[in-house]
């Protein structure tokens, strides 16, 4: 392709500088883009424009002269006018797009034909399977329908045989002489082993096959049936609210949290109070248990020296808890916190995919608790100091975020023994696909 049809495909005079070949450049791109052309291909125009643009870049910024031309306008009336104004280069273009154009209407058609021809192969497939379907289910209800009705009639067909084995048993009672025995079982079963001997196949009994099918089938049924409520129980245990679980202990461990190891302390249970940090030293008392004490100074071996009323001794420090017995009356939280949580732990169910980025400024730890106005469960992640987090697994809907922050989280309870602050950050925020940012502040 030549030069001045490069200029002629971006509709541009011979004299259009490099801002109005852009400008014409990315107008026809939007025009004839694949994407924006879904019934029709325009590829081959599309990879022309760029072709064509990069060679009238390159002839602008070079300088190149290009002959000056004019845009053709092709008018499908023309038969109206007077034939000695056509040319021959005009009837060519014409007859090319009438060409083209037919081209088009055929592949369009083509197109329908075969989106129709697709539709009825998927609505027939499925019209089959729906008759299948439904003709396996009424065979298993015609089998199901049988075997009940068999196994019905060999029950009332047992009964009758007890009734009259009863009544025959009646009969020889009433009527045998007296002194004499009988045994009409021996005889009955001496009769079944003759017959049976005589014949050549044994006796079959599909009724009782039939009956056993039954059986069968309705032990099934109870087995899914109990499948199906212990399944349902398991469910609702599952996503049962964080606050309304049962406290779980937390194992004590050593070497943790030694800033709380001066001031108040109190007794988790009885203990000794020893005269040096050794288990083989004498113990001066007793220390009940849930009562304060007064510690000092921790060794390296987690041993604690503490003061009890006017004795003075050491105690291991898996005795003691922070904090005095009435603050741990009052937040219910006894025992030892455990070790603190990782960054972005979560607490509770969390199931979901919308995006969160919260921004976290703050200087002490904190706990963002997410509340759903849609029935969700409720849930939280722990946040350390001025550390950002990505949540993206906030299941869809409304909530209300509560911060909370404090110091020393105890992990049994759930919250911050001392210094502890809750507010509310948002008031019915909407997560959905969008992903949303979060500044804290305290």
């Amino acid at each position: 392709m030549s030069l001045s049809n490069d200029y002629r495909l971006l509709e541009l005079e011979s004299d259009a500088n490099e801002a109005q070949a852009k400008a014409s450049y990315r107008r026809l791109a939007k025009l004839y883009h694949p994407d924006k052309n879904p019934h029709r291909d325009t590829t081959e125009i599309f990879q022309n424009l760029q072709v064509a643009y990069q060679n009238v870049l390159n002839a602008i910024r070079q300088g190149v002269i290009v002959q000056d031309w004019k845009n053709v306008d092709f008018d499908l009336s023309s038969s109206n006018k007077d034939s000695s104004q056509s040319t021959p280069n005009d009837d060519l273009q014409y007859a090319y797009i009438k060409e083209r154009q037919k081209a088009y209407d055929e592949l369009k058609r083509n197109s329908a034909k075969h989106e129709q021809a697709r539709q009825n192969a998927i609505r027939t497939a499925r019209n089959t399977l729906n008759e299948k379907r439904v003709k396996k289910m009424y065979e298993e209800a015609f089998k199901a329908s049988q075997a009940s009705d068999a196994f019905r009639h060999y029950t009332d067909n047992h009964q009758s045989h007890t009734n009259a084995d009863s009544q025959v048993d009646d009969f020889i009672h009433q009527y045998q002489p007296q002194g004499a025995t009988y045994n009409y079982s021996e005889s009955y079963n001496e009769d079944i082993s003759i017959d049976s001997a005589t014949d050549s196949h044994p006796p079959s009994y599909p009724i009782k096959g039939a009956a056993l099918k039954a059986a069968f089938q309705a032990l099934g049924y109870l087995v899914f049936f109990a499948l199906g409520i212990f399944g349902t129980l398991y469910w609702q245990s599952v996503y049962e609210p964080l606050t309304d679980s049962p406290k779980k202990e937390v194992v004590y461990v050593p070497g943790i949290y030694p800033q709380f190891r001066q001031g108040l302390n109190y007794t988790v249970k009885q203990a000794n109070l020893y005269l040096a940090p050794d288990t083989e030293s004498k113990g001066q008392i007793v220390v009940p248990e849930g009562v304060d004490v007064i510690a000092s100074q921790l060794t390296s071996s987690d041993w604690v020296a503490i003061r009890y009323q006017d004795r003075a001794g050491w105690i291991q420090g898996k005795n003691l808890g922070f904090g005095s017995i009435e603050h741990a009356q009052k937040t219910g939280c006894y025992g030892h916190p455990g070790q603190a949580p990782d960054h972005g732990e979560v607490f509770g169910q969390h199931k979901g995919t919308s995006r969160l980025r919260i921004l976290n400024p703050l200087t002490t730890q904190s706990l963002l608790t997410f509340e759903s106005y849609d029935g969700f469960p409720t849930f939280s992640i722990f946040l350390h100091v001025g550390q950002p987090f990505a949540a993206n697994f906030i299941p869809r809907g409304q909530y209300r975020l509560v911060l909370q922050t404090g110091s020393l989280y105890h992990r049994a309870c759930n919250q911050f023994l001392f210094n502890k602050t809750s507010k509310v950050v948002i008031e019915g925020v909407q997560f959905s696909s969008a992903e949303q940012s979060l500044t804290l502040t305290q």
